[in-house]
């Protein structure tokens, strides 16, 4: 692919995989006003030649023309040109597929969901859509958290804990889970108030943890700084959300985290020097089963 047209939404990934999985030579940013500093993080984070447009969110004519025009003026041969669909509103992306199919350029579809990064490629025949090959290709793991940080929410640092228990806590951890998760980072921070515990990848999925013993497991604030973390103006929606506690959470407490997809994972030795082996293999086991690996 010599040079792809992506739309630009909510949600980076839908983007931002297929550049890493295809390398096109280069890419163009069609992105609105509303959209625009995703479009900028992402441009820095692909290390691909790219160039951006903005469109307007809800004009399908003024969207189709404005790229066709661009497209024109660049002198851009149909045949080098690939249209993901899979970003931006509804409308941007059936001007993209409308324009795709006048040209009889090809286009490609993120599947996000599913805990699997699955992206399906079309191409014309006729004047209709066939998938390339037959099937769709699931993309294997190609994103490191660092670019997912990045490309989410900017700049971000990896501090220290507060308390040299803390500190301890979060290395046994990070231990547990190095064997079993493709990447683990702790302490990291970012947006001015939020910090994490942990962040965790297997393939192209993500998930944050907070971890809290004591007197601390039993409090509301670390299910609403999970939820911080993952509203559309950082992290995102797709993001796993974990807690992990030395005890069991409060009936009002467990029952909100239920309602909002948190995980609960009780690991009652994690304040131990080494963990018991059943509560390691738990929450190994668990998390690696959240973010859609086996068990």
């Amino acid at each position: 692919m010599k040079t792809m047209v992506l739309l630009i939404g909510e949600q980076p990934l839908p983007n931002l995989l297929p550049v890493k999985h295809y390398r096109p030579g280069s890419v163009i940013l069609v992105c609105t006003p509303t959209t625009e500093e995703l479009a900028d993080r992402l441009g820095k984070v692909i290390d691909v030649k790219h160039e951006k447009l903005k469109v307007e969110p809800y004009n399908i004519k003024g969207t189709s023309t404005r790229l066709r025009d661009y497209l024109e003026e660049r002198r851009q041969k149909p045949e080098d040109l690939t249209f993901n669909v899979t970003g931006g509103t509804k409308t941007m992306s059936y001007a993209a597929y409308d324009l795709s199919k006048q040209m009889g350029c090809p286009f490609i579809y993120m599947q996000s969901e599913g805990k699997k990064s699955v992206v399906y490629l079309y191409k014309f025949e006729d004047g209709m859509h066939k998938l390339a090959g037959g099937y769709p290709e699931t993309i294997p793991g190609l994103i490191t958290i660092e670019e997912y940080l990045k490309v989410h929410v900017g700049e971000f640092g990896e501090g220290e804990p507060k308390t040299e228990d803390e500190r301890n806590r979060l290395m046994r951890l990070r231990a547990c889970l190095s064997g079993c998760l493709d990447e683990v980072k702790t302490s990291v921070r970012f947006g001015g108030n939020i910090e994490l515990d942990l962040v965790v990848r297997l393939g192209n999925q993500f998930g944050i943890a907070e971890v809290k013993t004591g007197k601390g497991a039993v409090k509301k604030s670390a299910i609403e700084q999970l939820m911080s973390a993952t509203d559309r103006q950082h992290l995102g929606t797709y993001t796993q959300r974990f807690l992990v506690l030395d005890r069991k959470l409060e009936r009002n407490n467990k029952a909100l985290a239920d309602i909002l997809g948190i995980t609960v994972l009780v690991v009652p030795s994690i304040t131990e020097d080494i963990p018991s082996r059943q509560d390691r293999e738990l929450l190994s086991s668990r998390i690696r089963q959240e973010l859609g690996g086996a068990a």
